[in-house]
C-alpha cells in the first residue's frame, strides 16, 4: 500500500472509530475474530469500503503529500521571538519581492495566533505548512511613516506583547521601546516605509489598527501558506536547512 494511502485509511478508521464508540456503548453488541494468515492469501483483491475513500481523496492528497524543505530540528513557534516566527516575517518579505524596489526600506509583520503549529524536523511537507498557516490570510503591503511604525512597535512593549516582526532589530526595557533600526538604521519618523503584513491585520485584526495610517496599499492576493510553500522551496533549492535558532532581533531586557 501507497504511505499517502495507508495514512489516508488511518486517519478515516480512526475518524469512523470515534464516531462509532458512543454508539456501541450505548447497546450491547455482539464481537467475534477469525485468525488469518499474513500470506500471499491475505494480500486479496477484495476492495474495502475504506478504500474506495482513499481512491476518491488520494489525488487530492498527493500534492499534500510533497516534500519541499528540511530542518535539523523541530522549528518551534514562542514569544517573543522564535525560530517560526523569524521564518514567518522573513517569508513575508521574500513574498512581497515582485512588488518592492531596491531603494525600499522594507518591514514585515504577522501575529502570533496566525501561527498555528510547529514544523517538525527533518522532511517538512507541504501538509506540515498548511497546518502552520491554516487560515486564509493573504499578503498586502501598505506605506506608512516611520513614526506610524514607531508607535505600533511602542504599543507592542507598552502591552508588553510583541508580535512577528522582520526587517527590523529592536530594544525594550520592561515596556519602554528603546531603540530600533530597519536594515541597520535608526527608524526615520519622516520616513516612508513598505509594511508586508496580512490582510486580517491591515483590517484591524488583533486590535493593531495599522491600516488606517496607510498611505497607498498593494493587495498583492498571494495566500500566506502558499507564499510559505514557495519560500521553504526556495530555500531548499539553494541548500539550506531550516535550524531552531533565532537572530536576536527581539531583544526585551527586564527592569530588574
Amino acid at each position: 500500500m501507497r504511505p499517502a494511502a495507508f495514512i489516508i485509511r488511518s486517519c478515516l478508521l480512526a475518524t469512523l472509530s470515534l464516531t462509532l464508540c458512543p454508539l456501541l456503548q450505548a447497546r450491547d453488541f455482539r464481537y467475534g475474530w477469525t485468525r488469518v494468515r499474513m500470506d500471499s492469501a491475505y494480500d486479496s483483491d477484495k476492495v474495502y469500503a475504506v478504500d474506495s475513500i482513499v481512491a476518491t481523496h488520494q489525488a487530492m492528497m498527493e500534492p499534500l503529500m510533497e516534500v519541499i524543505a528540511h530542518a535539523d530540528a523541530e522549528i518551534r513557534v514562542y514569544y517573543p521571538e522564535s525560530p517560526l516566527s523569524d521564518f514567518a516575517a522573513d517569508m513575508l518579505i521574500y513574498a512581497a519581492g515582485d512588488y518592492l524596489a531596491d531603494k525600499d526600506k522594507v518591514v514585515s509583520l504577522t501575529n502570533f495566533g496566525g501561527i498555528r503549529n510547529d514544523l517538525p524536523a527533518g522532511a517538512i511537507r507541504v501538509y506540515d505548512v498548511v497546518s502552520v498557516f491554516p487560515f486564509e490570510n493573504r499578503i498586502v503591503i501598505i506605506d506608512v511613516y516611520g513614526r506610524d511604525l514607531w508607535e505600533m512597535i511602542e504599543e507592542f512593549a507598552d502591552n508588553e506583547k510583541f508580535e512577528v516582526l522582520g526587517g527590523v532589530r529592536l530594544l525594550a526595557e520592561g515596556d519602554d521601546l528603546i531603540w530600533c533600526t530597519v536594515d541597520g538604521e535608526p527608524l526615520d519618523p519622516d520616513a516612508v516605509y513598505k509594511l508586508v503584513t496580512v490582510d486580517f491585520l491591515y483590517d484591524g485584526g488583533d486590535g493593531i489598527e495599522i491600516g488606517r495610517n496607510a498611505l497607498a496599499v498593494e493587495k498583492t492576493g498571494i495566500l500566506m501558506r502558499d507564499a510559505a510553500v514557495e519560500y521553504m522551496r526556495y530555500l531548499d533549492s539553494q541548500g539550506i536547512v531550516l535550524t531552531d535558532r533565532t537572530d536576536g532581533r527581539i531583544m526585551i531586557e527586564n527592569d530588574d
